[in-house]
């Protein structure tokens, strides 16, 4: 497991990142965020990691506000990679429909 510390450049909403990522697939498996104070404030975990085409893919995620106490779960059932998506779809007159 590599374990690192991440300091944004600019203000942002929180004072740094740890992220531990997993040597064998390269995939983040738990973020920490922290607060400009540096207090821990949210946790991503990244479990349930599937090999789909070329790709480890986590498919079940949780992000926990540890201030507010509460938690948000994403399961992942069905994807689609590498699919070819028109360029009109990323213009302005397309992102307004």
């Amino acid at each position: 497991m590599w374990v690192l510390k991440l300091i944004p450049k600019n203000k942002a909403d929180y004072d740094h990142l740890i992220m531990y990522v997993d040597k064998r697939y390269y995939v983040p498996v738990r973020i920490e965020f922290y607060d400009r104070g540096g207090n821990l404030w949210k946790v991503l975990e990244q479990k349930r990691i599937k090999k789909i085409k070329n790709y480890h893919i986590p498919t079940l995620l949780s992000m926990e506000d540890v201030k507010k106490k509460h938690k948000t779960v994403m399961e992942i059932k069905n994807i689609e990679l590498d699919v070819k998506i028109p360029k009109k779809v990323f213009t302005k007159r397309y992102l307004r429909r």
